[in-house]
């Protein structure tokens, strides 16, 4: 057909979208000279058990290579011999002592027998995941109270079991759904799959770079460690949301073109700080 030009015919981007962005993540900040540990972020976990430690695992492993200067995770007995060696760089403390200067939280990831939420009236940014947020609907008046320090980050089971609904009515309308809930509770949500939305009482956005080796198990607990740590180190909700659910879809990309198909939660975190990097 001889010569073919593509010219622009005037759509942009924002008719397209409307309300809704692209995810554009926030730079990473770098560490001075001058930095301590506490200067740099102090992230207080509660996270896995006897039969799900391999959550703690993965989110200690995320946060700490997210520049957390240090991780403070709640002492279990059922899991403390087998995580301490495989975490030497984080510190048990018993009770909810792992929230002493904390200056974010992480709550929920593999915590099947639900976890002590009253830790969120420290009025700390605070990311929840998994069971946390099973646990969070039988204590709806703490996410009406501080909902506006609090991400929430569910799969579409976890999200249509929050608002009472099925899995095919959320995933008919998965935008839609998740402006709801953040408008309803002041709150952030991140509606994870394979265009995660991250939706917050003021805008809307949606993450277009992903891949299908983010399928795995420990994927979610990952993400959570990665939102910890850049709350823990001052990002605010929107940033921290927006710009873990791009790094993260970014090491789905890396670990992809790095692996292939052949990618678990070990692949994940040994492409995160080439994540970073790019």
């Amino acid at each position: 057909c001889g010569k073919t030009t593509a010219v622009s015919i005037g759509i942009d981007e924002c008719d397209i979208l409307g309300d809704i962005d692209i995810i554009k993540p926030t730079p990473i900040k770098e560490k001075t000279v001058c930095d301590n540990k506490y200067t740099t972020g102090v992230l207080g976990v509660d996270a896995g058990e006897r039969l799900s430690m391999g959550a703690a695992y993965y989110l200690i492993k995320a946060a700490s290579l997210m520049g957390t200067g240090l991780i403070k995770a709640k002492y279990k007995e059922s899991i403390y011999n087998t995580l301490s060696p495989l975490c030497p760089y984080a510190v048990f403390k018993e009770n909810n002592e792992y929230t002493n200067k904390a200056t974010a939280l992480s709550l929920g990831s593999g915590c099947i027998n639900g976890c002590d939420l009253t830790v969120l009236e420290k009025g700390l940014p605070t990311v929840i995941d998994a069971d946390g947020i099973n646990e969070l609907k039988k204590h709806i008046d703490l996410l009406e109270l501080y909902g506006r320090n609090i991400i929430l980050t569910p799969h579409a089971g976890e999200m249509a079991r929050f608002v009472g609904i099925t899995v095919k009515e959320l995933e008919e309308n998965r935008i839609a759904y998740a402006k709801k809930l953040a408008i309803k509770y002041n709150t952030t949500v991140i509606l994870k799959g394979a265009f995660t939305v991250v939706a917050t009482p003021e805008k809307t956005f949606v993450n277009t770079l992903s891949s299908p080796v983010l399928a795995t198990a420990a994927s979610g607990d990952i993400l959570s460690g990665i939102i910890g740590g850049l709350l823990s180190r001052g990002y605010t909700t929107t940033e921290a949301a927006t710009t873990g659910v791009y790094i993260h879809g970014l090491m789905g990309v890396k670990a992809e073109e790095k692996y292939g198909s052949a990618v678990n939660a070990d692949s994940l975190i040994e492409v995160l700080p080439l994540a970073l990097k790019n």
